[in-house]
């Protein structure tokens, strides 16, 4: 009987019309890099409260090897901002990364960046739209530095800008 049923469903016109078809799940494949400052993600943390420096926003960079992660406070989340804080907390201190890796925010896709990055032979790629998850790293940092900070600011939240160091100090010494 129930062989039946299957068949009629199948071969029932309406039936194949009104039912959703079902997407294929996309196989996960891990990043994978050879070299350090091969492949940066990097993410925008937003607002928070205006700190006492007049910070509103956390920078997060992860350098996809060795985990290694700079952060920095910006008072907005322009273009320039977020080009000049690449060029101080990566390539100024480290070395000019291949890749940088992030999400589809116009603070990332700015004609200042995008100048920036094609200069110095940096290739620009981004993730999925509505799929954090591919740029994994960045976004469970950015979750490990809002539980580390929330242990650390004053009851007013206006020195979080201040404790951030200490944050990613902790988080780039713990194993």
């Amino acid at each position: 009987m129930r062989q039946t049923i299957s068949q009629q469903l199948q071969e029932c016109t309406t039936c194949q019309e009104i039912k959703t078809p079902s997407q294929q799940v996309g196989h996960l494949t891990p990043i994978s890099v050879s070299e350090p400052f091969e492949l940066v993600g990097w993410d925008l943390m937003d607002p928070f409260p205006t700190s006492m420096a007049g910070n509103r926003y956390i920078l997060v960079m992860k350098e996809y090897l060795t985990r290694w992660c700079e952060v920095q406070a910006i008072p907005d989340c322009t273009a320039s901002t977020v080009a000049a804080a690449l060029l101080h907390n990566i390539i100024f201190r480290h070395s000019c990364p291949q890749h940088i890796l992030s999400d589809q925010g116009v603070q990332f896709k700015g004609e200042v960046l995008r100048v920036l990055t094609q200069s110095l032979g940096i290739k620009q790629r981004f993730s999925s739209p509505y799929h954090p998850q591919t740029n994994g790293l960045t976004e469970r940092l950015n979750r490990t530095l809002k539980q580390s900070l929330s242990a650390y600011i004053d009851p007013l939240h206006q020195n979080w800008d201040e404790m951030l160091p200490y944050a990613t100090h902790a988080y780039n010494t713990s194993v």
